[in-house]
């Protein structure tokens, strides 16, 4: 009988907790509507390979005692669990650092991620294992987290250009950037990038960047 071949791989971080098994459980109904999907669930410890050696078969056992959980739980409300092929990894140091490794060792499609914080977006800009990973994966990434939609109010409201302030940046050629009332709010100079033909012909262009006088 043929093997069947690996229509997709996938890097799972593993957390022991509802963030992981969220993460987890995407990655399995994600892979059930393809055959041959390889799912690499890693779990990291924080610390180094020899002070944590005495602890890794226990961590080992518990990241498969996880797998086989969310599969049993899971298989059936899943359209079809067969072909899919999960690999257990543990490793030691750098959370972010370990599940961008085990992707390229893999050479994965997709990593998937949990995240613990109820506003995602500030999460990733603010720092995290996810926001390290997004920036260094040669993959995609999927971040998990649970359907919160009465917080999308909290999202700030983008304005409308101002019609007064282009008029200003217009009339000014740019040296003046807001109208009289959104002034107050940018005390910082802003920056101004200008471009224009260089000595060393017409088809080459110089820039030069000038703080703003207000």
């Amino acid at each position: 009988m043929a093997a069947t071949q690996t229509s997709a791989t996938i890097v799972v971080g593993l957390e022991f907790s509802e963030e992981g098994e969220r993460a987890l459980d995407a990655a399995l109904q994600f892979a059930s509507s393809f055959p041959g999907v390889d799912i690499h669930v890693v779990h990291v410890e924080g610390g180094s390979a020899k002070r944590f050696s005495d602890g890794v078969e226990p961590a080992l056992d518990r990241t498969e005692a996880e797998v086989r959980a969310r599969i049993k739980t899971l298989a059936p409300a899943l359209n079809n669990l067969r072909g899919i092929t999960v690999l257990s990894h543990l490793r030691t140091g750098s959370a972010a650092t370990q599940i961008v490794q085990i992707a390229a060792d893999v050479d994965a499609d997709l990593i998937v991620l949990g995240t613990r914080e109820k506003n995602g977006i500030e999460r990733l800009v603010t720092g995290s294992v996810a926001e390290t990973v997004v920036r260094h994966a040669g993959c995609a990434v999927w971040i998990v987290r649970p359907k919160e939609h009465e917080h999308a109010g909290e999202i700030p409201h983008i304005e409308k250009p101002c019609p007064l302030c282009v008029a200003k940046r217009q009339e000014t050629g740019g040296k003046e950037m807001w109208c009289v009332t959104h002034a107050e709010r940018h005390v910082v100079p802003h920056r101004m990038t200008y471009r224009y033909n260089s000595s060393e012909g017409p088809d080459s262009f110089a820039y030069h960047t000038t703080p703003v006088k207000r």
